[in-house]
């Protein structure tokens, strides 16, 4: 009996650590093969939580789910008839991108593996592990620069694309080389699209043990580390929006961040942009793209009220610039402002007010962020946002 309990508790410790992993292993995002044309690297993570949640929870639950994960797939069925009602009202079928409709649909594989994964694992956990294993490679990057001058690519390894960390001619204090971290990822801007959220959302427990408080500062200030316009913007929501910090508190770490990114930002946005370096800044580039974003949507009614469709094959200006401009505003791209702006707000009368400050401020980031729908990562930290952390046991 003694030794069926220590197999049981050791079977159930090993699973959830092996969800914890996958759920980092999803967000790996930036391991694309070029081959195939794929996130090769994530898909096998979200094969392995698939495989999890058919072999490993018992049968007799494998088909229930939860009212999140209900509402999610009801949402996902009325995104896609809208994407063919659009198309059907064009009469551009033969346009349709196979493989994102295929990617559309695995959307309920990934809500279903959400649903099993979370009920199970402590998001608390999973969050702390999540960062550990993000802001390592971060700080490792960044110390062995500033340290020993030596840069390290975690990415250039595995298809030959060198990590976007050096910008320009900036120098750090008029001398040194200055790097923009960017851990696992292939740009910083990146490295915040996807760790920014869980930053937020692990701020939720405002009792932290002292190695929780020592991961969720290192995470919050890597945002500002990064150098990236995405990571500073969101590590002072973070900052300004933590209901467990006051006034003071909010207002001296602001200034603190401001006042040690703005050199690179005045360099990158106004002297970048006056010639001292030919290339367009970013923020040139996302003015153009918000500009053509608007002459896309007034461009006539049917875009007005389907978009551009996200399953067409895209030729738009506003597609050379993606989701660059934003999520929310790609996605009012391709599925039209009509629909986006009913889903908003449904979405706030019956949802966002019901959470909690972190959650909030979490899935701000993530509309704002340059995350992708198509990203298999973007499902799994819907669900980490908004499921409560129940911890359930339902491993046979």
């Amino acid at each position: 009996m003694g030794n069926s309990i220590v197999n049981q508790r050791f079977f159930d410790t090993f699973v959830k650590n092996l969800i914890i992993f996958c759920f980092f292993g999803v967000s790996l995002q930036s391991y694309y093969s070029y081959e195939y044309n794929l996130p090769i690297l994530s898909i096998f993570f979200v094969i392995s939580l698939f495989a999890i949640s058919i072999f490993f929870f018992k049968k007799e639950n494998i088909f229930k789910v939860s009212n999140l994960a209900f509402m999610m797939f009801q949402i996902t069925l009325l995104s896609i008839f809208w994407l063919f009602l659009g198309i059907a009202f064009s009469g551009e079928m033969q346009d349709i991108n196979t493989k994102r409709m295929l990617f559309l649909a695995i959307f309920f594989i990934l809500i279903f593996i959400a649903d099993k994964s979370f009920n199970y694992v402590s998001v608390r956990k999973l969050c702390f592990w999540f960062l550990i294993l993000h802001i390592l490679p971060f700080y490792l990057q960044f110390f062995s620069f500033y340290l020993f001058n030596y840069h390290i690519d975690f990415l250039s390894f595995y298809n030959g694309e060198s990590q976007r960390v050096f910008d320009g001619e900036f120098k750090l204090l008029s001398s040194y080389e200055h790097i923009r971290p960017s851990g696992l990822f292939v740009e910083p801007g990146t490295y915040a699209t996807f760790v920014a959220p869980i930053v937020a959302l692990f701020g939720r427990w405002s009792i932290l043990s002292k190695k929780e408080l020592i991961v969720y500062s290192l995470g919050l200030i890597s945002m500002f580390l990064s150098f990236s316009l995405y990571g500073i913007i969101f590590g002072l929501i973070v900052i300004l929006f933590n209901s467990s910090l006051n006034i003071k508190h909010k207002v001296l770490f602001s200034l603190g961040a401001i006042a040690s990114t703005s050199s690179y930002l005045y360099w990158r946005f106004y002297l970048k942009g006056q010639g001292l370096d030919q290339d367009l800044s970013g923020f040139q580039i996302r003015s153009d793209g918000l500009n053509s974003l608007y002459q896309t949507i007034f461009s006539d009614v049917h875009t007005l009220i389907f978009g551009d469709s996200v399953l067409r094959t895209e030729n738009s200006e506003f597609y050379s610039i993606g989701n660059d401009v934003g999520l929310y505003l790609y996605l009012i791209q391709y599925f039209g402002l009509f629909f986006i702006a009913f889903l908003t707000i449904l979405f706030l009368k019956h949802y966002f007010f019901k959470f909690d400050s972190y959650s909030k401020i979490a899935i701000i980031i993530v509309f704002l962020s340059k995350q992708s729908i198509f990203a298999p990562f973007f499902i799994l930290t819907l669900f980490a946002i908004f499921i409560r952390d129940n911890n359930k046991k339902n491993v046979s």
